[in-house]
């Protein structure tokens, strides 16, 4: 079986980023911790953009302000 995470690897938290509310996610992003038995965390989704394409206060806090992504606690 071929892994795309070795399997010494735990703790695994993934962040979906979906371009607009409602549509799928566009990428997906994972953090996880070599030797960690912590369970896999499913982050809620952050959306990019809103109906009108314009960038939603959680994007514009990361992307302009320099909040951190829910990966980094």
């Amino acid at each position: 079986m071929s892994y795309a995470l070795d399997p010494e690897f735990g703790g695994i938290v993934v962040l979906p980023v979906h371009g607009r509310a409602g549509e799928p996610a566009i990428r997906i992003l994972a953090r996880a911790t070599k030797g960690s038995r912590a369970p896999l965390v499913l982050l809620p989704g952050l959306v990019l953009n809103d109906r009108s394409g314009r960038p939603t206060p959680e994007a514009e806090a990361v992307l302009r302000h320099a909040a951190a992504l829910p990966l980094a606690s």
